[in-house]
């Protein structure tokens, strides 16, 4: 959603957007879904996320 903050990608958290694209780019090759925790209005939610191709 707009608006969210990505801090953490399958439980490792990421500080920036460099660490983000290289942590998703690591599943690009994978079918399998992968987690992100993200920041939604000052709470803290886990999402289930797959690539599509």
């Amino acid at each position: 959603k707009v608006g969210d903050v990505i801090i953490a990608v399958d439980g490792k958290s990421v500080q920036n957007t460099l660490e983000y694209r290289q942590k998703i780019f690591q599943h690009t090759d994978e079918k399998k879904a992968f987690k992100l925790k993200v920041s939604r209005e000052g709470e803290v939610k886990e999402i289930s996320f797959k690539l599509k191709s």
